[in-house]
């Protein structure tokens, strides 16, 4: 399993996670809410030590958003291990013929192609925000208290404006609908930031071909600043 973005760079991600506009790339208004203090606990072989933090929350002021995730539905991402594990298959099968290993660059280059089909980096984005305690550097040690940051809302962002016309709008409540892979990528290319996420695939037509058909289920909610202060 691949644990660090392939496409976009950290602080890219960091930016979406925070107030970048998935589909235009451009910043929301945000306050940064500082103070509430607390402890968590942490240790392990039966000590526990209690450390103080503070929690800190990036929250957007805007109302002209709409926060959403995605997934593949179950079927879909057993394909994707099928796929990954034939095509690995195959390149170990055909070097073991030629007397050589399957070598660590080109095993990395499957998993990117597959985590990169999969949208992988983009989850990277949904998988922390409000309510969830942030991992890596968005952990700042060395200070007393620790500090814990928070992005709010929840997952990847979209102007209402930019939010594209086949998509259900989520009005008062979160909707969930599925799409086609080749149709959120097309959206997804109109940021300039995400223009050349096609060029990971080449040399390899029939995975993105066989991907283009496959569906993604969205689910998006409406937000309000209010629910997080």
């Amino acid at each position: 399993m691949i644990e660090e973005p392939q496409y976009l760079s950290e602080n890219k991600i960091n930016s979406f996670k925070k107030n970048t506009c998935i589909f235009c790339n451009s910043k929301f208004n945000t306050v940064v809410k500082e103070g509430e203090k607390g402890t968590i606990s942490r240790g392990g072989n039966g000590y526990d030590e209690e450390v103080d933090i503070l929690r800190i929350k990036y929250l957007i002021q805007d109302l002209d958003i709409f926060s959403f995730n995605f997934e593949f539905p179950e079927k879909v991402a057993k394909k994707f291990e099928v796929k990954e594990k034939e095509m690995t298959d195959y390149f170990r099968q055909k070097k073991e013929n030629e007397g050589r290993e399957l070598g660590e660059r080109l095993e990395h280059k499957i998993e990117a192609l597959f985590h990169n089909l999969q949208l992988g980096d983009l989850k990277f984005i949904c998988e922390t925000g409000a309510g969830q305690y942030m991992a890596g550097p968005d952990i700042i040690e060395g200070c007393y208290p620790e500090k814990y940051i928070y992005f709010c809302p929840v997952g990847l962002k979209s102007h209402k404006a930019c939010w594209p016309a086949s998509f259900k709008v989520p009005k008062n409540k979160p909707v969930s609908f599925n799409l086609k892979f080749e149709e959120f990528l097309g959206h997804l290319r109109k940021n300039p930031q995400f223009r050349d996420y096609k060029a990971l695939f080449r040399g390899f037509p029939k995975q993105l071909n066989w991907a283009k058909s496959i569906d993604l289920r969205i689910t998006a909610e409406p937000y309000n600043p209010a629910d997080y202060i």
